[in-house]
């Protein structure tokens, strides 16, 4: 009877932490977003091809200096704050470290996606880059499904 028990609470107590522990992945996941720098405007802050990691959080105002990550249309562009605009609304003159003038457009505060807090190193981007490629992808099916192959075949000999 308490081996029951004590196997119900561990249960229990499993379980709860399971969901502990998925609210705040869940949590954790929707405050950051990923996304990979795509041209060099940024360089050398942020290389061609880095993934940054970009704070979700509402935040009141984005500061002079600060990189942030807006959207404009249906492209998504990751600048540097240059100047703050207040007309009603916050507005930020934003530009790419690379770029000799300032972007043509103000980017009005409700466009800001959210502040850049990490960039990927050069080796860490190399290595999800190769983890993210097709060629990558294809040859590990083709290993996995030769290593099952081979196993396979070696349980039919015996």
């Amino acid at each position: 009877m308490r081996k029951k028990i004590f196997l119900l609470l561990l249960l229990v107590s499993w379980l709860f932490l399971l969901f502990w522990g998925a609210a705040a992945l869940h949590k954790l996941f929707h405050q950051y977003r990923l996304f990979t720098v795509i041209s060099g405007s940024m360089e050398p802050a942020l290389q061609t091809g880095c993934i940054i990691v970009v704070d979700t959080r509402p935040q009141a105002v984005y500061t002079p200096g600060e990189i942030i990550t807006f959207q404009e249309e249906r492209d998504y562009i990751t600048h540097r704050i240059t100047d703050l605009y207040y007309d009603g609304q916050f507005y930020y003159r934003t530009q790419g470290d690379a770029n000799q003038k300032p972007d043509k457009n103000l980017v009005p505060h409700q466009a800001v996606v959210g502040r850049v807090v990490y960039a990927t190193g050069t080796m860490l981007t190399l290595c999800v880059n190769i983890l993210r490629s097709r060629l990558f992808f294809l040859t590990f099916i083709l290993f996995a499904t030769a290593g099952l192959g081979t196993r396979f075949r070696r349980k039919k000999i015996r």
